[in-house]
């Protein structure tokens, strides 16, 4: 599921570590991965570009251009380019998104129910790869249980069966885990938790 584009984002982590090393800050890690996949033409969204409370599929990066979805289009439909006709409007372009951003703050992310009902907190993956790998970052010296959770807890609200964990904090190497999830629902859906002894 998701193999070779898993592969090539991880080609994308293993340049940063290589470039880098490890023990600098997470955001230093986030922005340099960032840049890394616009180079390798792998479209993401980052923590501030997430789905807006609509979910509508929104822009995904490449080095060369923006992409958008097609008007009417479903999420999993494909992306047409943006063309700008100069720079500057392209520069312009970026800083009304920039400043867009800005203004959306606390809605942006994904959005968490609770029987049904719409909570106003928000989930923010560190980045979503392919519109459908969750990435959460780590600059720490060991993963444990609980960043697994936290990526779990962020592919279930995101509703997306892969995700993948990294660290880039460890001393000598890049450590990573990539899980699957076959246990989704859909979103506001009541789960039944009850078992039977």
């Amino acid at each position: 599921m998701l193999e070779d584009e898993g592969y090539r984002f991880m080609g994308a982590a293993f340049e940063v570590y290589n470039q880098l090393g490890y023990g600098l800050a997470e955001e230093i890690y986030q922005q340099s991965l960032e840049i890394e996949l616009s180079l390798r033409g792998i479209p993401f969204q980052s923590k501030g570009e997430l789905a807006r409370i609509s979910h509508q599929p929104s822009a995904t990066r490449s080095p060369s251009r923006w992409m958008a979805a097609s008007p009417g289009a479903s999420r999993s439909s494909t992306y047409e380019p943006i063309r700008f006709r100069s720079i500057h409007t392209l520069l312009l372009a970026i800083q009304a998104l920039n400043s867009a951003r800005d203004e959306v703050g606390e809605k942006c992310g994904l959005a968490v129910y609770y029987k049904v009902r719409l909570l106003g907190t928000r989930y923010r993956p560190d980045l979503t790869v392919y519109n459908a790998i969750v990435v959460e970052l780590k600059a720490i010296t060991d993963l444990n249980s609980d960043h697994e959770a936290q990526l779990f807890n962020y592919m279930r609200i995101a509703r997306q069966q892969v995700g993948y964990l990294l660290n880039f904090g460890k001393k000598g190497q890049l450590q990573w885990k990539r899980f699957i999830l076959t246990d989704l629902h859909s979103p506001g859906e009541e789960v039944n938790t009850t078992s039977e002894h």
